[in-house]
């Protein structure tokens, strides 16, 4: 589901911003670029490799989706979902909010103010997003 939309900023700069900050917080990273219709997309997934305290129990393991727009990318929380039910601990909210914080500032920073990030459903955590489909299996987009 639809998460964050970035104009003026491409798929693969957007992707490599979420990883250069989820390694600086102690994520090893795998950034796979697919090519092919109907969209261009890079899969970000990380895997926590060293215990910090920023970071909740259950979002050691997160897949993002960058997909390709005319006007430059939509960002996709693939995984971790909460399960039905499941109310977002505070740990999960900071960590989101701190996320999306960074790539905001580093777009406008790195853009010169015109790129520009949107929140789709703000104050709303990705993984709670209607239609989420958690389909996080295997290393190619779509679980393939």
């Amino acid at each position: 589901m639809d998460w964050l939309r970035c104009h003026g900023v491409g798929r693969d700069r957007i992707a490599r911003y979420f990883s250069e900050y989820l390694e600086g917080i102690g994520f090893k990273l795998n950034v796979e670029s697919v090519e092919g219709t109907p969209k261009a997309t890079s899969r970000v997934l990380a895997e926590l490799s060293r215990a910090t305290p920023s970071v909740p129990s259950n979002l050691q393991r997160i897949v993002i989706d960058v997909v390709a727009t005319g006007s430059g990318c939509q960002i996709q929380w693939v995984s971790p979902p909460l399960s039905n039910g499941e109310t977002p601990t505070e740990g999960q909210k900071r960590f989101v909010t701190e996320l999306v914080a960074h790539i905001v500032r580093t777009v406008s920073t790195t853009s010169r103010g015109s790129g520009k990030v949107i929140e789709v459903n703000p104050g709303k955590l990705p993984m709670m997003a209607e239609g989420h489909s958690g389909n996080s299996q295997g290393s190619g987009i779509n679980g393939n």
